[in-house]
């Protein structure tokens, strides 16, 4: 009986983990807003225990994370692998297995990942100097100026997103404009 028991659990539970896998199987703009206010809940929160735990070799590899993604932009490359590096750090920093597990399924759907540097890049975002500022809050052993700095940092996500969206749709409404190579 308590084998039974243990196996409807582990199926309630991995139900549930696909539930949540698909609805981050973005489709359109509003799925895609959804994950970002998620992730703005669960990051700001992340950060806030950042701070309150991190120690100065972590600040330091955060640091390291922020350097090498500027590097990789300077070079006209991408960095996605380094913003993912970097939420995910803060995540583990923030010794929260729910938050980690929660951000590591969010981060493993890289193909959204690369369309948010690619609008973020358009828009004209400057994210590293945000992620700069995170940093500095978590090294300052600052949760509540960490856990603004987050929310700061995803309301531009959510905002360059928006952007995007409406200037994309305004070129689309434009009949002389042809397709576009971006879409």
């Amino acid at each position: 009986q308590k084998v039974l028991q243990e196996w409807c659990a582990k199926q309630v539970r991995d139900r549930t983990k696909m539930a949540l896998d698909q609805s981050l199987r973005i489709q359109n703009p509003e799925e895609l807003l959804d994950v970002l206010v998620a992730r703005r809940a669960i990051e700001s929160e992340a950060a806030a225990l950042a701070a309150q735990r991190a120690t100065p070799e972590e600040v330091e590899s955060l640091r390291s994370i922020i350097e090498e993604q500027q590097g990789r932009l300077d070079a006209g490359s991408s960095a996605t692998k380094q913003n993912n590096e970097f939420h995910l750090a803060i995540a583990r920093i923030a010794r929260n297995r729910v938050l980690e597990a929660a951000l590591d399924l969010i981060y493993g759907h890289p193909d959204w990942m690369r369309v948010l540097e690619y609008v973020r890049a358009r828009v004209g975002s400057e994210m590293v100097e945000e992620h700069r500022r995170i940093i500095q809050e978590i090294a300052r052993k600052r949760p509540t100026g960490a856990r603004n700095a987050m929310v700061k940092h995803m309301n531009s996500v959510i905002e360059d997103v928006g952007i995007y969206l409406r200037d994309w749709g305004d070129m689309e409404e434009k009949p002389d404009v042809g397709e576009r190579e971006d879409s």
